[in-house]
């Protein structure tokens, strides 16, 4: 009932629990007072998609999207523990993140959310084109993927991991007034039935080039901090993308194809467009993938 647990409970001797409670910080903390009360012993792990472990006060256990065929896992702890072994018992995949805010996976699928939000608010286009040339670019289709996870619960935990990162590190990651909205309405990006114009249009060089600066600039902005965080393995930042964020290729492999130079540059085009978004910004790491 969230204030006392079930007697019968006790009877089991639980060691282990996976939280999985909506992103808000007292009510999982009130959570966890519960069964620490109770288990003084027990190994709690958080599902968190957003808040780090020194806010919570638990190790992190992030599974990935979709969970029924998923197995990688975002793991935060200093070495692995009975409960990682669990997970690799079970055929799981643990990958080892550092203890920041939306540890990588967030960092990333709400990150391209956010850049194909602010393009919608820029262009008009519909969302459906867009979730086509996104994934023209780079193969994920953000808007899809939050109607498919369930868009009332996935709005809210795109907003949450992307209101805490703006808190922390600026504008970069700050919400914008159509996630605002959806967070409160959980309404989906695709109608019910909808129906596509007839008519197809295409963009043209110059619109192109405008969604590349405006989809890759502030994603190859959020992977510096990524890379200057030492979030994780350069690896497991790349298999993240692909096997979680449903990239063609790793973030960093895209940033290696397009050159340092020119990755640098397609940033700093952004920031003209979008100048709330200077903070953070680590170009020099990008020599490490060279």
């Amino acid at each position: 009932n969230g204030a006392s647990l079930p007697p019968q409970l006790k009877g089991l001797k639980p060691r282990f629990l996976l939280e999985a409670i909506p992103e808000i910080l007292d009510v999982k903390k009130a959570h966890y007072k519960i069964f620490r009360s109770a288990f003084p012993d027990m190994d709690i792990r958080s599902v968190t998609s957003g808040f780090p472990s020194s806010e919570l006060g638990v190790g992190i256990a992030h599974p990935a999207f979709p969970h029924e065929i998923s197995k990688i896992w975002e793991i935060v702890e200093p070495k692995p523990t009975a409960g990682t072994k669990l997970l690799w018992a079970l055929g799981l995949v643990p990958v080892p993140v550092s203890d920041n805010w939306s540890f990588v996976l967030d960092v990333l699928f709400c990150g391209a959310t956010l850049a194909a939000l602010r393009y919608h608010q820029a262009s008009n286009m519909p969302y459906w084109k867009i979730d086509k040339y996104f994934r023209k670019l780079l193969g994920a289709n953000p808007f899809r993927a939050h109607d498919a996870i369930g868009a009332k619960g996935a709005n809210f935990l795109t907003w949450s991991c992307l209101h805490h990162l703006g808190e922390q590190y600026g504008g970069l990651f700050k919400p914008n007034a159509d996630l605002d909205e959806r967070k409160e309405t959980g309404s989906e990006y695709y109608p019910p039935n909808h129906f596509r114009p007839l008519v197809n249009w295409s963009l043209g060089r110059e619109e192109e080039e405008d969604f590349k600066v405006r989809t890759l600039g502030p994603l190859f902005q959020m992977t510096s901090l990524i890379l200057h965080e030492k979030r994780s393995h350069m690896a497991h930042i790349n298999a993240i993308g692909e096997l979680c964020a449903q990239f063609r290729r790793g973030v960093l492999s895209v940033i290696r194809t397009e050159g340092r130079d020119a990755a640098v540059k397609l940033v700093n085009k952004y920031h003209k467009l979008h100048p709330e978004a200077k903070e953070c910004w680590y170009p020099a790491v990008f020599e490490q993938i060279e």
